[in-house]
């Protein structure tokens, strides 16, 4: 009996470590064509982007709504921030990631940012990880 519960005690701890390891890295943008991903660092704050193309604007719009509810679900929101005149950018604050979202309209694609820390908002707004240049 001993056994069984050390053998289900170290299942238990090698099945959270690989989810801990693997939760900041993983693919959120499920829906649409791949496009890109790409890291990289702004005013010392790392970041992760990746990016889908859909069919239409309309397609565009209801996944990106779905996006940002699966998104919620990852874990306990913090703090959220979305622009209520453009619904086109929106912020998730969690205990250890904080993650933008933004829809570009002309190009019917979504992009999506996260951080690899917790970062306030406002930080992540000021750092603008929406830019071309990434």
């Amino acid at each position: 009996m001993l056994i069984l519960f050390l053998i289900i005690a170290v299942i238990s701890i090698i099945v959270r470590f690989f989810w801990l390891f693997n939760r900041k890295r993983m693919r959120w943008l499920k829906h649409g064509e791949f496009l890109r991903n790409s890291s990289f660092i702004i005013n010392k704050n790392k970041y992760w982007m990746e990016e889908i193309r859909l069919k239409s604007y309309r397609e565009a719009f209801g996944l990106y709504e779905k996006n940002i509810k699966e998104i919620c679900l990852y874990g306990k929101v913090i703090d959220m921030k979305y622009d209520l005149y453009d619904w086109t950018i929106s912020y998730v604050k969690f205990k250890d990631i904080t993650i933008g979202i933004k829809l570009y309209r002309p190009l019917n694609t979504v992009q999506l940012i996260q951080s690899e820390e917790p970062l306030s908002i406002l930080t992540m707004e000021t750092d603008n990880p929406f830019d071309d240049k990434y």
